[in-house]
C-alpha cells in the first residue's frame, strides 16, 4: 500500500489563504466542543471532525450535502473547499522540533465505479489516496488499520485496530491528524513532586511539573487561565475553572473558545510572576460520531430514503453506518503528542437488498464461460459439458 506524502512547512497567511480563514471553522468550534467534550474526561479533534465532514460534502449532493454545509457555515462546496485547503495549508509542517501532519484516505470494494472528477478533486483539494480492494477481507482491513496506525504516528494503535470494514461497506473515509512539539522552555523534571488531584470521581496521586516564570494571564467569567509556547509556534492553553464551576459548563458558555480564538483583543488580561503547576496526563477518548452528527443537523446521511451519495457512487440506498473518532494527547517535562482520526463506512442498506429477488443458479448441466480483459475484450471463452 503507497501512502501519498502530504507534509509542507507552515506557509504565512498571505499566499493563498484567503482573510476569511478560519471563520466557518470557529463556529464550528463553538457547535461542537461542547457537544462532544460532556464527558468527566475526554479529547476530541474539531479539526480532525472538520476535515471529515468536509470530504463528506464532496461526496454528497442535494440536501445531505446543505445539511454538512450548514453545520460547517460554509456557502456552497466551493466555498468549503477554500476554507479546508487554507486550514490544511496553516496545519501541515514537519520542522526540527515538531511536526503536524494531516492525511485522508478513500476505501473502496472493488469492481465499484466511481465519478472520476470526484475522486480528482478529492486528491487534488483534500490530498486524498484511494485504495480499492475487498471489503471485509482481512488483508483490505488490516491495509487501513496500518494506514490509520502510520498517520497517527502510533499513538492510536489499539484504537486503530478496533477499524473493520464489513462485507457490506461500499466504500470507507479515514482522516488522521498527528502532532508533536517540544516546549519552548522545557521543564525541569527535578522540580517534580508527587501530589493530590481532586478529580470529578474522588482524589489520586499523580506527578506534578512546576514553572515559576514571567507570563501573561487571562481571566474570564468562572476561569483563569495561562499558556504555554511550544517552539514551532503552536500553544498550549491551560483554563481553570472557578471553584464550583466545570470544565463543560466553560464550553457551554463560550466565552473561553472566544478567548482562545480572540487572544489578542482580550481585555482581561494581564503579566505576572506565573507559578504553575501541572500535572502529567495522558487522555484518549473514542467516539462514534453518529449520534452527535444527527444531533447536529446532519440527519441525511442516515436515511436510507433520503441519503444522496450520486456525486461519487451512482447507487441507491447508501447510508452512513459508523463514524468512529479517536484522539489522544500526551504531555509532559519535553513537550506534547497528540493524534486523532476519523474513519467513516458507507453501506448499502436492507432496503435496496429487499428489493432483489432471489435465485438460485446451479451449474450441474454444461455451462458457457467468457475470461475477459480489464478492458472488457474476450480473452477465452468456452463450454463445459464435462467438468472432469
Amino acid at each position: 500500500m503507497e501512502q501519498e506524502a502530504n507534509a509542507g512547512k507552515t506557509e504565512e497567511m498571505q499566499p493563498g489563504i484567503p482573510e476569511s480563514y478560519g471563520v466557518g471553522f470557529s463556529t464550528f468550534l463553538y457547535k461542537t466542543l461542547p457537544h462532544f467534550l460532556t464527558a468527566r474526561q475526554g479529547v476530541y479533534s474539531p479539526l480532525n471532525a472538520y476535515i471529515t465532514l468536509a470530504l463528506l460534502a464532496e461526496l454528497t449532493a442535494g440536501e445531505s450535502r446543505g445539511q454538512i454545509l450548514s453545520l460547517l457555515e460554509a456557502e456552497d462546496v466551493e466555498v468549503l473547499r477554500t476554507e479546508a485547503a487554507a486550514i490544511w495549508r496553516a496545519n501541515v509542517w514537519e520542522g526540527r522540533d515538531g511536526t503536524s501532519l494531516l492525511a485522508n484516505s478513500l476505501w473502496l470494494r472493488q469492481g465499484i465505479c466511481c465519478n472520476p472528477a470526484v475522486l480528482s478533486k478529492i486528491k487534488s483539494f483534500y490530498h486524498t489516496a484511494c485504495y480499492q480492494g475487498v471489503m471485509g477481507s482481512l488483508e483490505f482491513c488490516q491495509s487501513q488499520q496500518q494506514w490509520l496506525d502510520a498517520n497517527t504516528r502510533h499513538q492510536l494503535s489499539e484504537q486503530a485496530e478496533h477499524i473493520f470494514m464489513e462485507p457490506d461497506t461500499i466504500l470507507g473515509l479515514a482522516s488522521a491528524i498527528s502532532f508533536q512539539a517540544c516546549w519552548m522552555d522545557s521543564l525541569e523534571k527535578e522540580k517534580n513532586t508527587r501530589e493530590v488531584f481532586h478529580g470529578s470521581e474522588g482524589d489520586i496521586i499523580c506527578e506534578f511539573m512546576h514553572e515559576s516564570a514571567r507570563n501573561n494571564y487571562y481571566w474570564g467569567e468562572r476561569f483563569l487561565a495561562v499558556r504555554r509556547f511550544f517552539q514551532e509556534g503552536s500553544t498550549m492553553w491551560l483554563v481553570l475553572p472557578e471553584d464550583g464551576h466545570s470544565p463543560e459548563e466553560l464550553l457551554r458558555h463560550g466565552q473561553v473558545i472566544s478567548l482562545v480564538l480572540e487572544e489578542e483583543s482580550w481585555e482581561n488580561q494581564g503579566e505576572a510572576w506565573v507559578t504553575l503547576s501541572l500535572p502529567k496526563f495522558c487522555v484518549s477518548s473514542e467516539f462514534d460520531f453518529c449520534k452527535g452528527w444527527r444531533e447536529l443537523g446532519i440527519t441525511d446521511i442516515f436515511d436510507e430514503e433520503r441519503s444522496d451519495f450520486g456525486p461519487l457512487v451512482n447507487r441507491d440506498y447508501i447510508t452512513v453506518s459508523q463514524a468512529l473518532h479517536a484522539a489522544s494527547v500526551t504531555i509532559d517535562e519535553q513537550g506534547c503528542e497528540a493524534a486523532a482520526f476519523t474513519a467513516v463506512s458507507m453501506e448499502m442498506t436492507s432496503a435496496l437488498l429487499e428489493e432483489l429477488e432471489e435465485i438460485d443458479i446451479r451449474l450441474d448441466r454444461p455451462f458457457l464461460f467468457f475470461i475477459t480483459s480489464p478492458f472488457g475484450q474476450i480473452l477465452f471463452a468456452g463450454i463445459v459439458a464435462k467438468p472432469l
